[in-house]
């Protein structure tokens, strides 16, 4: 996907009702090629949103993010990893990290 066209993806995701989606890119966007484990993914998600009482096994497994940000063509999974689905010029990472904010803090 040609990065200014995933950065239009990343701003149309609303925070207050996708909030896991946006938590996943910018994890994903703060990892070395842009790409984690899975389980990774998953812990975040629970360490972000430990309030729900959801445990780690639905963070990986059934938690409909995957699902959707895999529809939306934001993400490829590759048996346990997870990476952002463009190629980002350091200027558009940077873009996303600002947008991010204190998303994930």
């Amino acid at each position: 996907m040609i990065g200014q066209i995933f950065i239009d993806k990343v701003y149309k995701i609303n925070y207050s009702q996708a909030k896991f989606q946006i938590q996943v890119v910018c994890y994903l966007n703060k990892q070395e090629n842009n790409e984690a484990l899975r389980d990774d993914c998953a812990l975040m998600l629970l360490e972000k949103n430990s309030g729900l009482k959801r445990n780690l096994t639905h963070w990986r497994n059934s938690c409909p993010v995957w699902k959707v940000l895999g529809g939306k063509q934001m993400i490829v999974i590759d048996d346990d990893k997870v990476r952002l689905n463009t190629n980002l010029t350091p200027s558009q990472k940077g873009e996303i990290s600002k947008y991010c904010g204190g998303i994930l803090n």
